[in-house]
């Protein structure tokens, strides 16, 4: 199986869990073993807060889930970046070969990202070149903090979406 295309994601449990979070219901989250390529019985409880962030390289894909998002941003990499990310992180935490990881990014992650992942720039209503620049990080967090003022802890909901964003640069 391609785990990088689209089709390998659980769409309808993905939008069930994200509705959960927006609507502030605790949630079970499905828990995928990347050794096993299996998901766990167990799952993982989510109880969110007044912000919610969401990482992934097909989130834009579907309009019924990217319409669910208030803000969506586009992390653009090259090439060269998204290889030495995946060796890090398949290498220390999934236990892999640095071989068995390129063979796998010149395989189905490369074309799979051009066919899939670049095209969802578009429906971005930001989009990051990495790494990005301290100007950047500054524009999004006020853009962040424009869609928190409904919430019941504006402030300190403030305060970690510019901590988060400084720290992940």
């Amino acid at each position: 199986m391609n785990f990088d295309h689209p089709h390998a994601i659980d769409w309808p449990e993905f939008e069930r869990v994200l509705r959960n979070c927006r609507n502030g219901n605790a949630t079970r989250m499905p828990w995928y073993d990347f050794a096993t390529h299996t998901r766990l019985p167990e799952g993982k409880d989510l109880i969110p807060g007044p912000l919610i962030l969401v990482e992934g390289l097909s989130l834009l894909w579907l309009p019924r889930i990217w319409e669910l998002f208030d803000l969506k941003v586009f992390l653009g990499c090259t090439p060269q970046l998204r290889l030495e990310r995946r060796l890090i992180r398949d290498v220390t935490e999934r236990g892999r070969t640095p071989d068995s990881v390129r063979e796998q990014f010149l395989k189905t992650v490369a074309p799979m990202h051009r066919e899939f992942v670049a095209p969802q720039a578009k429906w971005a209503d930001v989009i990051l070149q990495q790494p990005p620049t301290e100007t950047e990080l500054r524009k999004l967090i006020k853009m962040i903090q424009a869609e928190l003022p409904g919430t019941r802890d504006g402030e300190s909901a403030k305060a970690s979406a510019e901590e988060f964003c400084l720290q992940n640069t």
